[in-house]
């Protein structure tokens, strides 16, 4: 002030400096030196420590914990180079004096170099805020925002699932027509809609097949897709006329507020002769695929939507020849934003004549017409994104029928060479993974029956004969020329072929002749359909599958590890190695079965008559063997689940 040599009237003097920026509600803190010593720090300043005394002491010893958080080298980093630098919602804990718990704040500051009036760097003075009330506030709305996101995708995919359970899982495999379906879920929410599809084989021999869509998204349109496809069923199965099983479907659906306006096709495939008769029900028109020049959609039926007044079911006819490819879809693969429904259907003509004649993406394409097909068409179309649900299903009539599986098996030692030529035979009909594993498991084990019970000894052929029947059940025949032999009371280790057999089988009989024994194993072969996302292609055959083999491993336990087949040609040598490894039973045991393809009875009773010659029993034998391995079902169906271990 006026009294104050250097300062003129209306300035403040430097005690009256000092009290407004001790009251500045943004903290102040002057660093000097070298040794960043604290020469000034207003209230705010202090009240962030607590209180705690830090002015005319070194940064570093004042306050330790800006040493480990990187607070210091940031203020030493401004003194070094001269440049200031900022640090923004910086989390800070401190510990208050007398405290055991540190305090956390976040804090957003400058620290900016102090120069002397020659130029000279002098310290370095740090301001800025707490920012805590703000950080927190924030961070809990993201947090709440992520729970919310979490719920509703948790309801998404409860959607998902629902609607998965609610579409067939499979599609019928049978001997003169190919299918393949797929359905993948609206990509803008992935909430599942109401697309469905169908292939069943009805009581006059007909295959029926179906695609509908039902208006919307979430949990009301998959209960009223799912009600429409039960509905439906019943009525194809009971009524043999498609008008009027259509009709009646449109009276059911116009008493469910939900299942109005759903769109339905459904053709009835004479798979004998190729005729078609079908209904389109405001629901886009079946495909034609076959040449460049030949492919075609069906002729409109001019009926509209179910439960609306323009629902009039009209049949009309057409006939599929061999090797044609009749495909049905919802509008979600034909309909895009900036195109029309007309050019969506151009485009899918195109692709799929070329996607039948393998031009599209030939490197790894499946081998199979249908799926080839429905794979494609789904993939590229919906490249650019998809708002609705897409299903598309593929039927194909096969020009020449499947030939039946004829081998003859002389003995243990081509029970590989069986297991991979049944194998490849499946694979080509488009039996699932599971099919394949289930029955090379039961025809394995009912040609070791006959070859160790049949002919023992003496040695004999066994006549294995397969074939897929016209409802899509595979009816095999083991016969052999040897004597049958009643099981003893009591079987011992022995006795667990048959069971086997039947877990693995729908349907089991043994014809006991007087030249011999004929076994039949029957199962309903599935083609898996592909559903949400991903790919689900039928299991390669099994000329991959790799030799017998074990590996031990010393530790504690001691480890073996198996390979391959665990059959009659094989099990000893298991036996032995369990024995040697196990010091004769003297040491317990972990045997991993994750890499076994096969694991036959004889298999099984080599692991009970280890664990009978522990010398800690049951204990003696802990097993690996993941969910869903070959080994793990036959383990629980022979009374060892209780020795799997996790991995």
């Amino acid at each position: 002030m006026s009294g104050d040599a250097g300062w003129s009237a209306g300035e403040l003097d430097p005690a009256g400096m000092a009290e407004v920026l001790g009251q500045f509600p943004s903290f102040i803190a002057v660093y000097e030196g070298k040794d960043l010593c604290c020469v000034f720090a207003n209230e705010a300043a202090k009240a962030i420590v607590d209180g705690r005394e830090f002015v005319g002491l070194p940064l570093r010893t004042a306050l330790p914990e800006f040493v480990d958080q990187g607070i210091a080298a940031l203020v030493e980093g401004v003194y070094e180079s001269g440049a200031p630098a900022q640090a923004r919602e910086w989390r800070v804990q401190m510990m208050p004096p007398g405290g055991t718990e540190p305090v956390e704040v976040f804090a957003t500051f400058d620290a900016s170099p102090w120069r002397a009036p020659d130029g000279s760097l002098r310290g370095v003075i740090t301001t800025g805020n707490l920012v805590t009330d703000m950080v927190q506030a924030r961070l809990a709305a993201r947090a709440e925002a992520e729970e919310s996101e979490q719920r509703y995708r948790r309801a998404q995919a409860d959607v998902v699932a629902l609607q998965q359970t609610l579409l067939p899982s499979h599609l019928p495999v049978l001997p003169r027509t190919a299918l393949a379906a797929h359905y993948l879920v609206a990509a803008t929410d992935h909430a599942a809609g109401g697309d469905w599809f169908d292939a069943l084989r009805l009581p006059d021999g007909r295959l029926a097949l179906v695609v509908g869509d039902v208006v919307g998204h979430g949990i009301e349109a998959s209960a009223a897709m799912g009600q429409l496809r039960a509905v439906l069923r019943e009525l194809l199965h009971t009524t043999p006329d498609l008008g009027t099983a259509l009709a009646r479907l449109d009276a059911f659906a116009a008493g469910v507020p939900a299942a109005r306006a759903a769109t339905v096709c459904v053709v009835l495939l004479d798979q004998g002769t190729g005729e078609l008769r079908y209904s389109r029900m405001g629901h886009p028109p079946p495909l034609v695929v076959d040449g460049p020049d030949a492919s075609r959609y069906l002729a409109p039926t001019g009926s509209g939507p179910l439960g609306t007044s323009a629902a009039v079911p009209e049949v009309a006819e057409d006939v599929l020849a061999p090797d044609e490819l009749l495909l049905l879809f919802s509008d979600g693969l034909v309909e895009r934003p900036g195109r029309s429904t007309t050019e969506g259907l151009t485009e899918l003509r195109r692709l799929a004549t070329a996607a039948l004649a393998n031009r599209v993406l030939p490197a790894g394409a499946p081998e199979s017409a249908v799926d080839r097909v429905c794979q494609q068409c789904v993939e590229v179309l919906t490249r650019s994104g998809h708002d609705d649900d897409v299903t598309v299903l593929a039927a194909q009539l096969r020009a020449v029928p499947p030939a039946p599986l004829h081998r003859e098996v002389g003995s243990g030692a081509e029970l590989r060479a069986l297991r991979s030529e049944l194998g490849r035979w499946l694979v080509d009909l488009g039996a699932d993974a599971d099919d394949v594993a289930a029955l090379q498991l039961a025809v394995t084990e009912a040609v070791s029956n006959s070859i160790e019970h049949g002919y023992g000894n003496r040695g004999g052929t066994v006549r294995v004969e397969a074939e897929l029947e016209e409802s899509g059940r595979l009816r095999c025949s083991v016969s052999d020329r040897g004597h049958w032999r009643n099981p003893p009371l009591d079987p011992g280790y022995r006795g667990r072929g048959l069971a086997i057999i039947s877990a693995h089988t729908d349907r089991y009989s043994i014809d006991r002749r007087g030249d011999g024994t004929v076994a039949v194993l029957e199962r309903e072969l599935h083609h898996p359909a592909v559903l949400a996302s991903g790919s689900a292609r039928p299991a390669p055959p099994d000329d991959a599958e790799p030799p017998f083999s074990t590996e031990t491993t010393e530790g504690d336990p001691v480890r073996v590890t198996v390979s391959g087949a665990v059959d009659i040609t094989t099990a000893e040598r298991l036996a032995a190695t369990l024995r040697g490894a196990s010091r004769a039973g003297a040491l317990p045991l972990e045997v991993d079965l994750t890499g076994v393809t096969q694991l036959a009875s004889a298999g099984v009773q080599a692991l009970h008559q280890f664990i009978d010659g522990c010398a800690v029993g049951r204990d003696g034998l802990a097993i690996i063997a993941p969910a869903g391995s070959v080994a793990r079902s036959v383990l629980e169906l022979v009374g060892l689940g209780d020795r799997v271990r996790p991995a």
